[in-house]
């Protein structure tokens, strides 16, 4: 069952980036909730294809584990002022495609 649920993340991620964002070098992209199966598939996937990475998670754990998965920066997504962060990370224009993992 892990390979079919490994397989499954990366699938969801690939077609959410590039299927229905079109996403492209160069651009930014927003992935709240970064440090799950399909977070962190998109942000390999994301960073792997020239995208500027900007990702979340709500703990210690999750934030190592998104930096570690390629994200260029990292936000607790508990914190108030987190998405302020996002904007700023994106010299004030904000990410050009959002990835919201449930």
């Amino acid at each position: 069952m892990q390979g079919a649920a490994l397989s499954t993340s990366y699938f969801t991620a690939y077609r959410a980036l590039f299927h229905k964002g079109k996403a492209k070098p160069g651009e930014s992209i927003f992935v709240h909730g970064a440090s799950g199966g399909v977070g962190v598939a998109a942000v390999q996937f994301a960073r792997a294809h020239g995208l500027t990475v900007i990702g979340t998670a709500g703990t210690d754990a999750g934030i190592d584990c998104v930096k570690k998965a390629g994200a260029h920066f990292v936000f607790n997504h508990r914190q108030a002022d987190y998405m302020k962060q996002v904007v700023e990370a994106t010299n004030g224009i904000g990410p050009n495609l959002f990835h919201v993992v449930r």
